[in-house]
Order: C-alpha cells, then structure tokens, then sequence
C-alpha cells in the first residue's frame, strides 16, 4: 500500500515539475529583453529536470506496488534505470526544442548545444523507452489499454463500448500538430509572417483522415 501511495504522489510531483520546466521554457521563450542570464537560466532548468527526473523513477518504483507478483531484481533494474534516463531524455528534448526553435537572439553556442543535444535525445529517449517498459511488461495484462470512452473511460481492444477516441488517433492529431507548428515557425523566420501553411493543413489533413477511413 506504501508503494501506491508512494506512486500517486511522485507521479503528481513529477508531472508538476515537467509542467513548470515548460512554463520557463516559454517564459524565456516570450521574454523582450536581449540580456538574459543564459547560464542562470540553465542552472534553474537543470535543477527543475533533477526534481522531474527522480520523481519520475520513485514513481515507477511505486508502481511496482500495484503488482501482485514479487518482480526480480532485473526487472527492477530494467525498470527503473530506464525510467530515469528516458524521462531525462524526454524532458533535455522539449526544453530544447523549445528554446532552440522559439527563442530569438540565443549565443550561437548555446543554440548549437540546444540543437545537438535536441537530436541526441531523440534515439536515447526510444531506447530507454523499450528499456524501461522491459521492467514492467510481464505483469501488464494484455491488450492494453487502445483508448477512451466518454462512459465507461479506457477501454481495451476487446471492449464492445462505443464510441471510442482510439489513442493512435491522438498520436496522428498531435503529430499533424507538431510538424504544422514546426513549419509555421520556420516559415516565419524565413518570411516573417505566420499561416502561410493554413490553407495547405485545413484541406490536407482532413482529405488524409477521410482517405485512410475510406480505404
């Protein structure tokens, strides 16, 4: 029961620390002046990571509660080392993507870190994805959970409820996204000007989404 709890309320705090690194992150990001104390600004995300990162192990070190089954000591291993580094990774990704992508007037120094160490995190983070679920798959119960249903909540492959907003819809919506707001972007500092894309996304997307449900 400890073990629950311990994973409620490291979950809680590792969630709190991701949101406030990104809330800096943006704040720098929208930040007018031309002077800023990069390396403080790096000491504080560094300490905000450190505080993301251990909560987020403890928290998968709590989940070992919910398993009924005595785990092994190499799946503890697996699980919570590649807790540790994949939520380091997944958070050095976001706060440099943001930084990099959004903040004008960085030190070419700084933005070639940002941009390197952005690209490194991307291989790193998949890794210790497959590492860190490793510790943990042979007490998941399949099929996982493959979406949500506004009645009954998650819901499994198998579930007659429906309905359902599947997750690899989101997957494909918050990917559209992304690519959509990166090439904004881009297209903004090349001609300083934003929705050049918008026309091509409102029609391209949607023709997509109806093509592949036809087909």
């Amino acid at each position: 029961m400890g073990l629950q709890v311990m994973f409620y309320i490291f979950i809680i705090a590792s969630i709190i620390a991701f949101g406030y690194g990104i809330y800096r992150a943006v704040k720098l990001v929208k930040n007018p002046l031309n002077e800023i104390d990069y390396d403080k600004e790096m000491k504080n995300f560094l300490i905000i990571g450190g505080i993301f990162v251990v909560s987020f192990t403890l928290a998968m070190l709590g989940a070992y509660g919910f398993i009924k089954e005595s785990p092994k000591a190499y799946e503890y291993v697996l699980g919570l080392s590649g807790a540790f580094f994949f939520s380091l990774f997944v958070y050095v990704f976001f706060i440099s993507f943001i930084v990099h992508y959004y903040r004008k007037g960085l030190p070419i120094k700084l933005d070639k870190i940002l941009f390197i160490s952005m690209l490194v995190s991307i291989p790193f983070m998949m890794i210790f994805f497959f590492i860190f679920t490793d510790g943990y798959a042979a007490y998941w119960t399949y099929p996982l959970v493959n979406g949500i249903n506004f009645d009954s909540g998650f819901v499994s492959p198998d579930s007659s409820v429906s309905p359902n907003i599947a997750w690899y819809a989101l997957c494909i919506l918050g990917g559209a996204l992304f690519v959509y707001f990166l090439c904004d972007h881009k297209m903004y500092i090349q001609y300083g000007k934003h929705g050049l894309f918008e026309s091509t996304f409102l029609v391209a997307f949607p023709a997509g989404i109806l093509g592949a449900r036809l087909f």
